[in-house]
């Protein structure tokens, strides 16, 4: 009995979401990591591990996730193992996929609406497709620029060729590579690093060019029918997405939460009212959205 009340529940939720996003005049959408999760990109799943990085299994890594905290910072003792592992990892997530289907979905969704996306992915994915670069927000940094680790100047350098290097030369048995095609910055002569957001030589100015436009729109929406659609977003970096949320939806009069994560917890103390937390698949819940639009 208790199952089928959480289900009527759920399904209450659902209907309530898919009605706020249809009568919106304005969809702010924020992405986390669990949209591109969603999508197939799922750092802790073990067969994509299992798929993209075998050679790295005997590392004793389980996951991709695995990985990135064995690799966390390079240094000049650890730059042919570090890149070894890196190399691998941006092309996986950032040069061989397309966009995939998740992220077309949510194109489709969000298509006819007024729209504006905030994301913490530097995947790239949203860049692969049909979104409005412009109508964009991704200030977290991004899989295909390397800069300077001691961010001794603003520029960052794409990241193709160097990454092409690396795993030509990539050797299977010590999981490392060339010494020749370790990166370092030009300017300084430091080892170069990916251009994330992971500490406080990150070089962010060509991820803020529209942080402006990003409040611009906020301020605009303020008098419309607004539903910030939260996607995959955990505690991380709640900063930047889940806590601006949750503030600007109890501020503005017009305005609804939708926050969707598989592992969502109710926890907000916005009013109750105003947000639906769905505890379900992204990838399901956009494409559920399409159908019922489709009918």
């Amino acid at each position: 009995m208790l199952t089928k009340r959480l289900q009527l529940k759920e399904e209450k939720c659902l209907v309530g979401a898919f009605k706020h996003i249809q009568e919106a005049e304005v969809i702010v959408v924020g992405a986390g990591a669990g949209l591109s999760a969603a999508a197939g990109l799922n750092y802790l799943d073990a067969e994509f591990f299992r798929s993209h990085y075998r050679n790295f299994i005997k590392a004793g890594y389980k996951n991709a996730w695995d990985g990135i905290t064995q690799n966390w910072r390079v240094t000049k003792d650890n730059a042919r193992t570090y890149w070894g592992f890196w190399a691998h990892h941006i092309n996986a997530v950032f040069y061989k996929p397309d966009q995939l289907g998740t992220y077309k979905d949510l194109y489709k969704l969000l298509s006819d609406k007024k729209h504006f996306i905030i994301t913490t992915n530097g995947d790239g994915q949203f860049y692969k497709g049909l979104f409005d670069p412009s109508n964009l927000f991704a200030m977290q940094g991004n899989y295909g620029y390397f800069q300077c680790q001691q961010g001794c100047h603003e520029r960052i350098y794409k990241n193709e060729d160097m990454i092409r290097d690396m795993l030509n030369g990539f050797d299977t048995s010590t999981l490392k590579i060339r010494k020749k095609d370790i990166p370092y910055c030009p300017q300084c002569g430091e080892l170069l690093c990916p251009n994330l957001r992971v500490d406080q030589y990150f070089i962010e100015k060509e991820h803020m060019i529209n942080k402006d436009a990003y409040i611009g729109f906020i301020n605009e929406a303020c008098d419309q029918k607004v539903v910030f659609l939260e996607l995959g977003v955990g505690f991380n970096t709640p900063v930047i997405i889940r806590y601006p949320f949750e503030r600007m939806t109890k501020e503005i009069k017009n305005a609804q939460l939708i926050r969707v994560n598989k592992s969502s917890r109710p926890n907000s103390k916005v009013n109750s009212k105003k947000i639906l937390e769905l505890a379900m698949d992204i990838d399901t819940f956009i494409k559920k959205y399409n159908e019922e639009e489709e009918q």
